[in-house]
């Protein structure tokens, strides 16, 4: 085992030498704006903040109109892996929970693969091929798909043995940590390949509904995230599921199945050559090397009657038909719980790749000569592939730019509203980042226009942020004072121009002529608008004092959502919804208002999770005190 440890660290170190020695935060295949900056880097950053805090990550005040973080679950605040962000500055934390994330991948997979009865070698090779696959070099800037996907092989593993002692626990826990990890999908999609390997085993009843057990289990486990999750998706803008548009949208075609032999067949994204405009290049590849595709065939010739060779090839089979006529079923889809949220099918692609690696390992078993030379062969395709994507940004990215200075410059509660012009100043930085010696330049220019989300880092609120379950909401009180814009804008007053040498458009600030305060008192829309002292403004903690004069209808420009509360002088007051934003009734007298956030649904899930893992420690009585005891 040592061996096989020794070795896949080996393989991590020579592909991702960059993010282990910090010399930058990873960056995947683009050293741009991605998904890293934009969601995962920022959701982490504020889980940190609010621990070092004394605070649990709730609310951020900085994000849109005030956003629930955690009940969007992307931030998988949760998941043991990210703990991390507590001890370690945000962008380390984030390079080694990557790093562990593909060890694991490596190490489960292996275990996985030996308990089929693969020999060591062949384990290791498909541990390799499975873990540095294409599909996660283009998905490794998704670290909740990672971390999700990184218990797949386990849930294989225990689903062949659920009947051994009591393994259907831990197979629970094993799906409880794939929705704690923040991206559900993969959970949904591994309890339904994990049901056909089952039955494929065994038809015993009991088995079956030992199955059922440790999935409702796992949803018991993680409904700290689940339940806050439920109650925001009512308000958010996937309320309904997702929309035709984006089903119909980045697709996988019959063509895409050439991206098995040649990845790069319709050009390179990262070289800013990519053709085509139907699809994401890092969502349809799914990419295991010639060699590991001639092993594939070889094992399919020489094990067909193999039952485990037979349930790979029907659940790939299965899968790639569920892919290619996606657009075709979907409106039957809707019928499985759930499922009328998930886009993007192609991401069932890495089952494919796990069946395919399964297969090729059991050719490789198979081989009687030189089989070292194979194993090099593989393995150097795959790593040569994976050099595409060990990107890293210079730390001077997460240094303040300019434009946060400025805003800094400024005490007063407010938002920003940031507009570039049909995309013009993020397609000149998309065009620089393809060329080498101008993409960290370009890039630490970009961080001025405050791309969404990014923002939260430096704790500048913005109204503009990048999650599918932020709301659509359309109202004049959004306390925007500054728009940040590429363009001109004929009605705002300019109070300041950046220019960046023509690699961007000039980023300018305007300041808006018509603006309302945070929070303020008006008797009806046509009356006078009197801002009020916010006296305390914290993550899930408003205190305003409203001094004697003008009643009516008390405006705090954020965003109307159950679990907050507000009491007046004392006394617990109904919340109104008024264009999305939070409003109660004021009298004329002096009157000191709170506002608290007490989400029911965290604190009831809570309860649950932790009453669930009581139940677990329980049944594991008798094994826990056996081992103290040794």
């Amino acid at each position: 085992m040592a061996a096989i440890l020794i070795i896949l660290i080996s393989v991590i170190f020579i592909i991702y030498f960059k993010v282990i020695f910090l010399s930058g935060l990873f960056a995947a295949h683009f050293a741009g704006i991605s998904d890293i900056q934009s969601m995962y880097l920022p959701f982490r950053n504020f889980f940190a903040q609010s621990i070092r805090s004394g605070q649990f990550p709730l609310w951020a005040p900085d994000m849109f109109l005030g956003f629930p973080l955690h009940a969007e679950g992307q931030g998988g605040y949760f998941y043991p892996l990210n703990i991390l962000f507590a001890i370690f500055p945000s962008w380390v934390a984030y390079n080694y929970v990557f790093i562990l994330s593909v060890f694991l991948t490596g190490l489960f997979s292996y275990l996985f693969a030996k308990s089929t009865g693969l020999k060591k070698t062949s384990a290791l090779l498909f541990s390799i091929v499975f873990s540095f696959s294409g599909f996660f070099a283009v998905h490794n800037e998704h670290i909740n798909l990672l971390n999700s996907a990184t218990w797949i092989p386990l849930v294989f593993l225990f689903t062949h043995k659920i009947n051994k002692q009591k393994y259907w626990i831990i197979l629970g826990l094993i799906f409880a940590m794939q929705f704690l990890s923040g991206f559900p999908q993969i959970a949904y999609y591994s309890m339904i390949t994990g049901f056909i390997w089952l039955i494929l085993n065994t038809k015993n009843i009991k088995t079956i509904g030992n199955f059922f057990i440790a999935a409702i289990l796992s949803l018991i486990l993680a409904v700290c995230q689940i339940i806050p999750t439920i109650e925001l998706i009512p308000y958010s803008a996937r309320a309904g599921g997702i929309v035709k548009s984006q089903v119909n949208s980045w697709g996988y075609f019959f063509k895409d199945i050439l991206l098995f032999i040649n990845p790069y067949i319709f050009g390179n994204p990262t070289l800013g050559n990519y053709i085509r405009k139907d699809s994401i290049f890092g969502e349809n590849v799914a990419f295991i090397g010639i060699m590991a595709l001639l092993l594939l065939i070889y094992g399919i010739v020489k094990n067909f009657k193999n039952k485990n060779i037979k349930y790979f090839l029907i659940l790939s089979c299965l899968i790639m038909l569920f892919i290619l006529y996606f657009k075709q079923i979907y409106s039957f889809l809707l019928i499985l719980p759930g499922m009328r949220y998930f886009r993007l099918p192609q991401r069932m692609l890495v089952f494919v790749v796990l069946s395919f690696a399964f297969i090729a390992a059991m050719g490789y078993q198979e081989l009687k000569r030189f089989k070292m030379i194979v194993f090099l062969v593989v393995l150097i395709e795959l790593v040569n592939f994976s050099f595409g994507y060990n990107n890293v940004i210079n730390k001077k990215y997460l240094s303040k730019p300019k434009v946060v200075e400025f805003f800094k410059n400024d005490a007063n509660l407010f938002r920003i509203s940031v507009n570039d012009d049909k995309l013009k100043a993020w397609l000149y930085s998309y065009y620089f980042s393809t060329i080498p010696e101008l993409k960290e330049k370009v890039q630490l220019m970009y961080r001025n226009y405050l791309p969404p989300n990014l923002n939260m880092i430096y704790n500048i609120s913005s109204i503009n942020a990048y999650s599918p379950l932020v709301p659509e909401i359309k109202t004049d009180y959004t306390n925007v004072k500054y728009i940040v814009s590429s363009a001109e804008l004929k009605n705002e007053v300019l109070i300041k121009k950046i220019n960046f040498d023509g690699y961007l458009p000039d980023l300018r600030i305007y300041r808006k002529n018509k603006f309302y305060s945070r929070a303020f008192v008006i008797l009806d829309r046509k009356s006078e608008v009197v801002p009020v002292n916010i006296k305390q403004y914290k993550t899930t903690k408003i205190v305003i004092d409203k001094e004697k004069g003008k009643g009516g209808n008390l405006i705090l420009c954020d965003f109307y959502y159950p679990g907050w509360h507000a009491y007046k002088d004392g006394k617990e007051e109904i919340i109104n919804k008024f264009e999305g934003v939070r409003e109660i009734q004021v009298s004329s007298e002096k009157q000191k208002i709170i506002f608290t956030f007490i989400p029911w649904s965290f604190n009831f899930g809570v309860i649950i999770s932790i009453c669930s893992i009581f139940l677990i420690l329980k049944l594991f009585e008798k094994i826990i005190i056996s081992a103290i005891n040794f």
